[in-house]
C-alpha cells in the first residue's frame, strides 16, 4: 500500500503540525507514503528536513482540467493507492482526478462545518459523499457528523490525533510568572496557539482592549511557535502591546 496526504498548504496549523510528526516518524510507519500540497508555508522548510517526498500541484481554480490531468497523471506513476485528504476540497479533487482508478478516498475532519458560507456547504456534503471512508478526531464530532449529513455507520471512524511523546520528554517545567517577574495580584491571562485567519483572534484582541482601558493589573501571554506578522499588526491596531508579553 502507498498513500499520499493531500495538504492544502504547509502553513503552521494543527493539522500541519500533527502530519509533520507523522513524516518525522515515516521510519516506524506500516506503509509508504508521500505528500501532496497545494501552497508553500511556514513548515515548508521543516517538511523538507523529513526527506519524505513531497510534490506541489497548484489548481489555478477549482474547476482546473490541467491540474486534474496531473494528478491522475501523478497517481499513476506513484502506483499510489490510497489518498489521505485533510480537507473537502482535496478530497473532491481526488475522487475527479482518479474516477476509475483503483484508488481508495479517505477523509480527515479536523474541526466542523460551522460558519460556512453555502457553496463550501456544497463543497462539504460533495466530499463526504465521494470519499470511501471519513476519520473524525473525536466520538462527539463523529456523531455531529453522522447525523446532521446521515451517513452510513460503516462509513465514518473515530481516529483520535497522535501525541509526539518525544516532545512531552524534551519539556521543561517552570513558572511563566516566575520567569516574568510578576507579583501575586497582577492577573495573568494567557492563549496557546498561532496568529492565523482560520481562527476568532480579533474576539481576543477587542477583549484585551477592553482590558487595557480598565484599570485591571494584568499581563497577557501568547505563546506560538513563531511570531506572524499578523499577530504583531492586529495588536498594534488595538494599542494593546504594553501590557502584553
Amino acid at each position: 500500500m502507498k498513500v499520499a496526504f493531500m495538504m492544502g498548504s504547509l502553513n503552521r496549523g494543527g493539522t500541519e503540525t500533527l502530519l509533520l510528526d507523522c513524516f518525522q516518524h515515516r521510519s516506524s510507519a506500516a506503509f509508504d507514503f508521500i505528500g501532496i500540497y497545494r501552497k508553500e508555508g511556514q513548515l515548508s522548510d521543516a517538511y523538507c528536513e523529513t526527506q519524505v517526498p513531497l510534490f506541489r500541484l497548484r489548481p489555478r481554480s477549482v474547476f482546473d482540467l490541467r491540474y486534474f490531468w496531473h494528478l491522475r497523471r501523478f497517481i499513476h506513476s506513484e502506483q499510489l493507492t490510497l489518498l489521505h485528504a485533510q480537507q473537502p476540497l482535496d478530497a473532491v479533487f481526488a475522487r475527479m482526478a482518479s474516477f476509475g482508478m483503483p484508488v481508495k478516498i479517505v477523509l480527515t475532519l479536523h474541526g466542523y462545518d460551522y460558519g460556512l458560507h453555502r457553496f463550501e456547504r456544497w463543497l462539504m456534503r460533495v466530499a463526504l459523499r465521494l470519499s470511501d471512508r471519513i476519520l473524525c478526531v473525536s466520538n462527539t464530532q463523529k456523531a455531529y457528523y453522522q447525523q446532521r449529513y446521515s451517513l452510513p455507520t460503516a462509513k465514518i471512524r473515530t481516529l483520535y490525533n497522535g501525541i509526539s511523546f518525544e516532545k512531552l520528554d524534551q519539556a521543561v517545567m517552570s513558572s511563566i510568572r516566575e520567569e516574568l517577574h510578576l507579583p501575586k495580584e497582577c492577573l495573568l491571562l494567557g492563549s496557546v496557539g498561532n496568529f492565523v485567519s482560520v481562527r476568532d483572534q480579533m474576539t481576543l484582541c477587542r477583549f484585551l482592549k477592553i482590558a487595557h482601558a480598565s484599570t485591571l493589573d494584568f499581563r497577557f501571554c501568547l505563546w506560538e511557535p513563531k511570531a506572524l506578522p499578523s499577530r504583531n499588526d492586529m495588536m498594534n491596531a488595538f494599542a494593546i502591546v504594553p501590557k502584553t508579553d
